[in-house]
């Protein structure tokens, strides 16, 4: 464990790694616990989807600073508004969809701590722009494999909501 974490610190809100290409910042990075865990706050901008995907090396938790979003986890389709805690476990398909006008704000903590290395890669193709559509694709599907991420396009239908919402536009995983 680094010495900063043994003797307790404080991470301010503004405080934390940019990751480029993804408007993220990592607050508590993977080094900081011998990669047990690591932290980053996101935001979800209205219409984002994550499409479904499930991990294979490490369990996810999601808590909701603010905002709403559309969750599927498994197949159960539900609302998280702020303060909500999302569990999902390795193993479990999972997607996340902000279904509303305004932004959404998180904390994902991941554990043990194996994607801070994903998310910065996956910030630098979402930031190239060397790369045509399919190339950063091709390049995304095979850092996905990498990091023991499935894709499941044909889930994307499920995550629809019990009043018929479902997401308008699909980004980029």
């Amino acid at each position: 464990m680094s010495a900063t974490i043994q003797q307790g610190s404080i991470v301010q809100p503004d405080a934390g790694r940019l990751m480029p290409g993804l408007g993220s910042r990592a607050k508590v990075p993977a080094e900081a616990f011998d990669g047990r865990l690591f932290i980053f706050e996101g935001t979800f901008f209205p219409g984002m989807f994550i499409p479904p995907h499930t991990h294979t090396r490490e369990d996810e938790v999601t808590v909701l600073l603010a905002g709403e979003l559309t969750i599927d986890i498994g197949g159960r389709v539900s609302t998280a508004v702020a303060g909500a805690l999302v569990i999902k476990p390795r193993g479990v398909h999972h997607s996340m969809w902000n279904h509303t006008n305004e932004p959404t704000r998180v904390l994902e903590i991941h554990t043990p701590g194996l994607l801070e290395p994903y998310y910065d890669a996956l910030g630098e193709l979402f930031a190239a722009t060397n790369l045509g559509d399919s190339e950063r694709e091709a390049a995304i599907g095979r850092l996905h494999a990498k990091y023991g991420i499935d894709y499941h396009p044909e889930l994307i239908s499920e995550v629809v909501t019990a009043d018929g919402r479902r997401p308008q536009r699909i980004p980029r995983p």
